[in-house]
């Protein structure tokens, strides 16, 4: 049975794009990973509230859904501690 496209567009490549070990990592750089983690937030949380799809999908895969959006938000968070540890 096929399933209702969604608008989920995990920014894999644009978040591997800021990721230069090479460069250290301003707050520009911060700010952007910020934003595209919280896109791809978003749209995690648009997918779990989608009550078609998560009926069409197994409770293994709903299960990892949510636990990909909390890492996602642990993620930010950590992103806002080390910003606020840069700013002066």
């Amino acid at each position: 049975m096929k399933s209702r496209p969604t608008e989920l567009d995990l920014p894999i490549k644009r978040i591997a794009a800021h990721a230069r070990p090479e460069k250290p990592i301003g707050p520009g750089t911060i700010a952007g990973v910020k934003a595209l983690l919280a896109d791809a937030c978003k749209q995690l949380r648009v997918i779990i509230q989608d009550e078609f799809i998560m009926a069409e999908t197994p409770l293994e895969a709903q299960t990892a859904i949510e636990y990909a959006a909390e890492a996602v938000d642990a993620a930010l968070r950590r992103l806002e501690s080390i910003a606020s540890q840069e700013t002066p």
